[in-house]
């Protein structure tokens, strides 16, 4: 039995895989800014080899991760 994808459906992407070198930059810009603006995402793209959406997918994430982290710990109270 052969199983094909319904008519219309698109393949996901691929997850992007960085290095340890690129999260290391990542990482060092996000303790910097973690609200880079589109020249800076720019400039981390061509350094990194790296789509510009991919970078701000990435600091997207790592702010949620951080945000839920600190709201774990009791660190700050969330806001309602």
């Amino acid at each position: 039995m052969i199983l094909v994808p319904p008519v219309g459906r698109r393949r996901r992407r691929q997850r992007t895989i960085f290095s340890k070198e690129q999260v290391d930059i990542l990482d060092q810009v996000f303790g910097k800014n973690p609200y880079p603006d589109i020249q800076l995402r720019e400039q981390l793209s061509q350094r990194l080899d790296v789509p510009e959406a991919r970078i701000q997918v990435y600091f997207q994430s790592i702010f949620i991760l951080c945000r839920n982290i600190i709201l774990c710990l009791g660190l700050v109270q969330k806001s309602t």
